[in-house]
């Protein structure tokens, strides 16, 4: 018996077969992205842009120029027609940008950032995104596409202006008199910032926050001390903090995130879970710190 073996000779697209596939593949068929803002309100929100992006891979991702924008309805729906994807490349990908509208029409303010990508692919690689555009959802493991719909959109971005953070504080036995009582002070580095003050009652301590603080920026630390005099004031360097804030083993600390108007900076804040304005974090790593719920902060000596 005789065996003939054929080899099949598998080749790499060339760029005019890329050139012609990529033009049946998108700009003949680009779709249009629908959605809906399902907790927009335009009297309290006010007037909204909808973009579209291109998405650069990389940790952390970088983004391109504006492709394609529209005005978000009074009813928070979006409808934006989708641009030709890059003539000769095998894929792109964008994201969807929404922004506070300005005066004189231009955007501002990021008022969310869509975690999924949209995805246009020529790619013949095992595992990539099916040839033509898809939706590629956000997270971990293996990615999954799915094809387009009427996408709902949250707006993520909005600034946390009004902040309460605390939680259980076993007040240390400390010398007090009559007139003395246990307050809450913010501090950021070894000063203390000036017009919040906290309380502590029945072994809850609490601290309230409007607007955003009268510092620089950076990790910001609650702190329990004696108000030995009613003033209701601290001063870290000739009085002891009697607590510190911590979540589990790890100092706790509060921090103000500004608008971002950067598509860079608001995908890292929707990375981290994190929220424009007001934040608590775990750790001591700045922006990178992780995010932790407001209620579950205790108040302890010392956080060991």
């Amino acid at each position: 018996m005789t065996i003939v073996l054929f080899a099949l000779a598998c080749t790499a697209p060339s760029a005019e077969d890329i050139t012609a596939t990529s033009a049946a593949l998108g700009a003949d068929s680009a779709p249009v992205f629908k959605a809906e803002i399902t907790d927009y309100l335009s009297e309290d929100d006010g007037p909204l842009l909808a973009q579209i992006v291109e998405q650069f891979p990389g940790k952390p991702a970088s983004f391109g120029a504006v492709l394609a924008e529209g005005v978000v309805e009074v009813d928070g729906y979006i409808s934006l027609a989708m641009p030709a994807p890059p003539v000769g490349e095998t894929s792109a990908e964008y994201r969807v940008v929404i922004r506070q509208a300005m005066a004189d029409g231009s955007g501002g303010a990021i008022r969310e950032l869509w975690p999924p990508s949209i995805v246009w692919s020529y790619d013949l690689t095992p595992g990539a995104a099916p040839a033509g555009w898809s939706i590629r959802e956000a997270g971990g493991g293996h990615p999954a596409w799915r094809s387009f719909g009427i996408e709902p959109l949250i707006l993520g971005l909005r600034p946390v202006e009004e902040f309460t953070v605390g939680g259980p504080f076993a007040v240390p036995d400390v010398s007090t008199d009559e007139e003395s009582t246990v307050a809450i002070a913010l501090l950021a580095g070894g000063e203390v910032v000036e017009g919040v003050v906290g309380a502590v009652d029945n072994g809850v301590w609490g601290l309230h926050l409007e607007g955003p603080p009268d510092t620089e920026g950076g990790m910001l630390q609650p702190v329990a001390y004696v108000d030995s005099d009613g003033f209701l004031g601290f001063d870290p360097e000739t009085e002891a903090a009697i607590g510190v804030a911590c979540v589990r083993d790890t100092g706790a600390f509060l921090r103000w995130f500004d608008e971002p108007s950067d598509v860079a900076v608001a995908d890292q804040i929707v990375h981290r879970h994190q929220s424009v304005g007001w934040n608590a974090l775990t750790g001591t790593s700045g922006p990178k710190g992780r995010a932790v719920l407001e209620d579950r902060v205790r108040m302890s000596a010392s956080c060991d």
